[in-house]
C-alpha cells in the first residue's frame, strides 16, 4: 500500500515497537503472496509464513501472526473501498 492509496483519509498514527516492526517486515516481504479471486484480493497466502518466520528469526509466531492479520485486514478494507470508487 502506498500513501496515494488512502489520500481521502487521514491515517491514524501508529507507534511501531520492535515486535510490530517484525510483523511489518513479514507483511512487506509477503507483498507478492496475495491470493486473488474474481473480486480482487482475498488475503495473504499463509503457506509462505513458516519460511518468512524462519528468515526473519521470529520468536513469538503467534503474536506476529496476530499483528499480520491486523495489517492484512486493514489492507483488504482499503482495497475494497478503492474498488467501489
Amino acid at each position: 500500500m502506498r500513501r496515494s492509496d488512502y489520500e481521502d483519509e487521514e491515517p491514524e498514527e501508529i507507534f511501531f515497537d520492535d515486535d510490530m516492526m517484525c510483523a511489518w517486515n513479514i507483511y512487506s516481504a509477503s507483498a507478492t503472496q496475495w491470493r486473488v479471486g474474481m473480486n480482487g484480493a482475498t488475503g495473504i497466502d499463509y503457506s509462505v509464513l513458516p519460511f518468512l518466520f524462519d528468515v526473519y528469526n521470529v520468536k513469538d509466531k503467534e503474536m506476529v501472526l496476530n499483528d499480520l492479520r491486523i495489517l492484512e485486514c486493514k489492507a483488504l478494507d482499503m482495497m475494497q473501498r478503492m474498488q467501489k470508487k
